[in-house]
C-alpha cells in the first residue's frame, strides 16, 4: 500500500475517536493535485480510431478528425489552415441537458446569434486535432465546436465539420467525507438486503421469491446472493449460521437449474428464469448471456472457499470445461446463445472479461492449469479485438446486444473492470498499464460527472459525484461507481498515482452518502426524485457497494492504524 501523505494520515488519526466525524481532505491537501488533473485533462487519449463519434460530453481534450469533409479542388489552394473555434451561449450554456435530449435539445439548430456567445480559438495545419490549446479555458458548459478551412488572410472559405458537448467540470480535490465509516455502511447494506423478502424467503429453500422481480435475473441476481451471503457469514460471525442457509439454497437452486451433462451447455446456469421483466420476453425463453455463468460461477467458489463442499468446486470445473468447448477458434464467444443447444442468437462478440476474471482465479488460487490455453486466447483477443478498436462496448441482459454499430453503446461496465483485469496481472507489462490507463481514462471521460450543470430550476438532476452505465441507458448506477472506483484503486495501488486513490474516495464516500440513513438501503440510480421510496434496487449493485466500501475501509485501515 503506497503512503498517502504524513499530514493526512496525522489529521485522520485525529479525527479517529467514538464518534465519526468526517475529516475536511480541502483542509489536508495543497491544491497541487487539482493542477495535475487539469494537466491531464488537457490531453487527448486514443486518438487512432474513432471512438468518441457518439459522445455527448468530454472531460479530457477531445480530438476530432473531419479530413472526410471535402472541399472543391479551388478550395484546396486557398486553404492555408483550418480554425477550431469553440463557442459557448452565454444565455443557455450553464442550462442542464439530459444525455437522451442531447440532440433535439441542443444540437440543432446550431449556435445562432453568435454576439451572445464567447468563443475560443486556435489554428491547426489539418482539419484535425485535439482541442488542448484552449481545453482548460473553456467554463463547465454545454459548447460548440465549428471548425472553418481559413485563407492566407484569415477568412473563412468553408465550414467544414461541427459538434456540440457538454464540456464536463473536471475532479478537483474539496471536500469529500464519507457520512458514516465504510464498513459501518456496508454492514448496514447488507443487514437492509438480508430484510428484503427476495432474500429472507432463502431461508424457507431452495426457490426464489419471485415478488422480488429481479430474481429473474438468474445468474446475475441470485449468484450475486450467494457471493453476498457467503461475504456476510466471514465478516459478521454471530449471523453465519443464517447467512450460510441463504447461500445454500440460492446455490442449490442454480445449480438444480443448470444444463444437464451431456448437452451443448453442460453445467451452465442460467441468465433469465420465471416471466419477470426480460425474462418474460419470447426471445429470452432460450437464451443466455455467455458470460453470465461466471457470476454463479465465482458465488460458487467463495461458498466452496468458506464450507470446503467439492460439490460447488465440481460444479465450477463443469462450467470452466463448457467454456473452454464452445470458445471460437479466433478466441472469442458469441454473447447471447440459446440455453438449450448453444447456438447463436447473435452475431455480436462477448467482452471476456468477466470469463478472464474467473480463469485466473482458478489459476492462481487453486493452481489449475488446465485453463490456461483458454485464457490466453481471450487475452488474445480481447487485445487484438476489444482494446485495439477501443470498442468496449455494454452487454446488458435486459439491453439488446444485436445490431448494435461500433462506438454506439460504450459502457464503463466493459472498460473499467478491464482495466482492473490489466492492473491486476501477475506479470502486468508497462504496455498493460498504459491500456488500463485509457480504459479509466474513458470511463471517466464519458461516464464520471464529479458535478452537473443545474437545471432550469436550479436543481440538481443525479446525486454527484455519480457514473452513468451506458449510452443505452444514461442513467447514474451504483454498480458503475463501483466499477470506476475500483479501477481507480487499482490504478493508485499499482502506480502510487494519488489523484486516483481521491477520485475514487470521492466516488466511494457518495455512496455512504445516499445511502438511507435509516434503514441502510443504497439506492440503484442516483437520479433526483420526488418518490425516494419507489425506487428499485438491483442485488447485484448492492453486492458491488458492499464489496467497495469493505475495499476502502481496508485500504485505509493501515493508514489510521499507522497514525495511532
Amino acid at each position: 500500500m503506497k503512503r498517502i501523505s504524513i499530514l493526512f494520515i496525522v489529521v485522520l488519526a485525529a479525527a479517529c475517536n467514538k464518534k465519526f466525524e468526517p475529516v475536511d481532505i480541502s483542509q489536508i491537501l495543497d491544491t497541487s493535485l487539482n493542477s495535475i488533473a487539469l494537466s491531464e485533462y488537457s490531453k487527448p487519449f486514443r486518438t487512432d480510431v474513432a471512438w468518441n463519434v457518439n459522445a455527448r460530453k468530454f472531460t479530457y481534450a477531445p480530438y476530432f478528425d473531419f479530413s472526410e469533409n471535402t472541399l472543391s479542388s479551388d478550395e484546396k489552394k486557398r486553404v492555408a489552415g483550418y480554425r477550431f473555434t469553440v463557442y459557448m451561449n452565454t444565455k443557455t450554456a450553464t442550462t442542464y441537458v439530459a444525455f437522451n435530449d442531447f440532440q433535439s435539445k441542443f444540437v440543432n439548430p446550431g449556435p445562432g446569434d453568435t454576439t451572445s456567445c464567447r468563443k475560443w480559438s486556435f489554428m491547426a495545419n489539418e482539419p484535425k486535432a485535439d482541442l488542448g490549446p484552449i481545453w482548460n479555458d473553456i467554463p463547465f458548459a454545454n459548447v460548440w465546436l465549428i471548425v472553418r478551412a481559413v485563407d492566407g488572410n484569415g477568412r473563412n472559405i468553408k465550414e467544414i465539420g461541427r459538434r456540440a458537448f457538454l464540456h464536463d467540470k473536471p475532479f478537483q480535490l474539496t471536500t469529500s467525507a464519507p457520512a458514516r465509516p465504510y464498513r459501518d455502511a456496508a454492514i448496514r447494506a447488507q443487514q437492509y438486503l438480508n430484510t428484503m423478502s427476495g432474500i429472507a424467503n432463502w431461508e424457507k429453500g431452495p426457490s426464489p421469491d419471485l415478488n422480488y422481480a429481479h430474481n429473474s435475473y438468474a445468474n446475475k441476481i441470485i449468484g450475486e446472493t450467494v457471493a453476498m451471503e457467503v461475504r456476510y457469514a466471514r465478516e459478521v460471525p454471530e449471523i453465519k449460521d443464517k447467512a450460510l442457509k441463504i447461500a445454500h439454497n440460492a446455490a442449490d437452486f442454480l445449480i438444480a437449474q443448470s444444463r444437464p451433462k451431456g448437452t451443448a451447455l453442460e453445467y451452465f446456469t442460467p441468465t433469465y428464469y420465471g416471466n419477470n421483466l426480460k425474462a418474460g420476453d419470447k426471445a429470452n425463453k432460450d437464451a443466455t448471456m455467455t458470460m453470465d455463468a461466471c457470476y454463479a460461477a465465482q458465488a460458487f467458489l467463495d461458498l466452496y472457499d468458506l464450507t470446503s463442499e467439492k460439490k460447488y468446486y465440481d460444479h465450477v470445473l463443469g462450467m470452466a470445461r463448457t467454456y473452454a468447448k464452445i470458445q471460437l477458434s479466433d478466441g472469442s464467444f458469441y454473447s447471447k446463445i440459446k440455453f438449450s443447444d448453444g447456438t447463436p442468437l447473435t452475431d455480436a462478440k462477448a467482452m471476456l472479461h468477466p470469463l478472464l476474471n474467473f480463469l485466473v482465479r482458478l489459476r492462481n488460487q487453486y493452481g489449475l492449469s488446465e485453463f490456461v490455453q483458454l485464457q490466453e486466447k481471450c487475452e488474445k483477443w480481447m487485445d487484438e479485438e476489444a482494446l485495439k478498436t477501443f470498442d468496449l462496448r455494454g452487454q446488458f441482459e435486459d439491453v439488446s446486444v444485436a445490431d448494435i454499430e461500433p462506438y454506439e453503446n460504450l459502457t464503463n461496465c466493459t472498460a473499467a473492470p478491464y482495466a482492473s483485469y490489466l492492473l491486476n496481472k501477475k506479470n502486468c507489462s508497462g504496455m498493460d498499464i498504459a491500456n488500463a490507463k485509457d480504459l479509466i481514462r474513458l470511463s471517466e471521460d464519458q461516464f464520471v460527472y464529479w458535478d452537473v450543470l443545474r437545471k432550469a430550476d436550479g436543481t440538481k438532476a443525479v446525486k454527484t459525484p455519480c457514473v452513468f452505465e451506458q449510452y443505452h441507458y444514461p442513467t447514474p448506477v451504483d454498480n458503475s461507481a463501483c466499477n470506476v472506483a475500483n479501477a481507480f484503486l487499482d490504478l493508485y495501488e499499482k502506480t502510487g498515482d494519488r489523484l486516483a486513490y481521491f477520485k475514487a474516495k470521492a466516488l466511494i464516500d457518495n455512496i455512504t452518502r445516499v445511502q438511507d440513513a435509516s434503514t441502510g438501503m443504497i439506492p440503484t440510480t442516483w437520479d433526483v426524485r420526488s418518490n425516494e421510496s419507489g425506487r428499485t434496487l438491483w442485488v447485484n449493485c448492492s453486492q458491488a457497494d458492499i464489496k467497495i466500501l469493505f475495499r476502502m475501509d481496508q485500504v485505509e485501515k493501515p493508514q489510521w492504524d499507522r497514525a495511532k
